[in-house]
């Protein structure tokens, strides 16, 4: 019994140093590191507008946004928030914004649609991320910090 407590006891300890250790994620390293290594067609730019006007949050603690041409849907953006509630939020809105591109999209340029599809948004502690590309390898490269 001692020996089942025990491990018990030491499998408690490791998920919850785990999980302190993901709730540490700097939005500034992990944009070096993802914007690296993830290909975009599109020369991205970082946007210096305000977020509200892109996806209608206008509560983020610190944003990192780089966006397209607008002849492509691509674009990339690491978002930090005060607590999951915000982080939950923040989530919804993003898919709502996805919805509504891959619409306007269809309209005039349905490759870029098709895009739209394959977006990836991904939630995690208090950071969201989208990222639009082709990158084949995106999904697999964003999983290694998310």
């Amino acid at each position: 019994m001692k020996k089942i407590l025990t491990m018990l006891l030491c499998f408690l300890c490791m998920t919850g140093c785990k999980a302190e250790n993901n709730s540490n994620i700097d939005i500034q390293k992990l944009n070096e590191e993802l914007s690296h290594k993830i290909v975009f067609e599109d020369e991205l730019t970082l946007y210096e507008g305000n977020i509200k006007n892109l996806y209608g949050i206008d509560f983020a603690k610190s944003s990192i946004v780089y966006v397209g041409s607008g002849a492509t849907a691509e674009e990339f953006a690491l978002l930090e928030f005060e607590n999951t509630e915000e982080t939950e939020k923040a989530y919804n809105l993003l898919n709502e914004y996805i919805e509504q591109r891959k619409e306007s999209y269809q309209t005039y340029n349905p490759e870029e649609a098709k895009r739209l599809e394959q977006a990836i948004l991904k939630k995690k502690d208090k950071i969201v991320l989208l990222c639009v590309s082709n990158d084949e390898n995106a999904l697999k490269i964003i999983n290694e910090y998310l």
